[in-house]
């Protein structure tokens, strides 16, 4: 009697192994597409962060025309003079006009507002007098160009800025008109006197401009 040889169990171990090996392809899939979902979330978290701080870099401007954007200031309270930190630089002058950009940062843990004109005097460094800055919307160098009612700017804590524009005609000879070597400066609704150093030579026309937001002193 002569057996037939039977191949069932080969059959059955390649069964065995394709499976095997189709399990194993399918983890690779699966542990690619959790990588891939990682990698996405990583890198949307990081454009989300630099959003972020884009974002909490930058003041916010609010008109008050509208009742919405009353509610929004009102939960908004005054920066007090102690928030705040002073800076200045020149302005980009033209001919015999000339600008000081007087900046004031939110150096405070808490959220504020500033709208209206600064108050400013400035000292004349050749014989003490004071010299006060005429209110004015806008002149040649800059300010709020704009029919719109004055702005009311928000700072975020810790970094929003804004900032006004102080303008003048100046001259050639130093002795010839008020040379302002100090602003003091008292920003609305604040008692307190803030100083800045300055180098201002002023013969006329010596104006501030409304409070803006960002570190150029004029909208636009």
């Amino acid at each position: 009697m002569t057996l037939a040889p039977t191949t069932r169990q080969p059959r059955a171990e390649t069964t065995e192994s394709v499976q095997v090996l189709i399990k194993e392809a399918r983890a690779r899939r699966r542990r690619r597409r959790v990588g891939n979902s990682l990698i996405g979330v990583a890198v949307m978290a990081a454009v989300l962060a630099a959003s972020a701080a884009v974002s909490l870099d930058r003041s916010v401007t609010v008109s008050t025309t509208n009742s919405s954007a009353k509610a929004v200031v009102a939960g908004w309270p005054r920066c007090g003079a102690a928030q705040l930190r002073i800076s200045g630089v020149p302005a980009n002058g033209a001919g015999v006009s000339g600008g000081w950009v007087v900046r004031l940062r939110n150096a405070s843990a808490r959220a504020c507002s500033l709208s209206g004109y600064a108050s400013v005097r400035g000292i004349n460094h050749w014989n003490g007098e004071v010299l006060t800055a005429r209110q004015t919307r806008n002149s040649y160098l800059g300010g709020w160009n704009s029919p719109q009612p004055l702005p009311t700017v928000l700072l975020r804590p810790g970094v929003g800025t804004a900032s006004f524009l102080v303008s003048f005609v100046t001259g050639n000879d130093y002795r010839a008109c008020p040379y302002l070597t100090t602003l003091r400066i008292i920003i609305p609704r604040s008692p307190a006197t803030l100083t800045l150093t300055s180098s201002l030579q002023v013969c006329k026309y010596f104006s501030v401009h409304p409070l803006v937001p960002g570190v150029t002193g004029t909208s636009g």
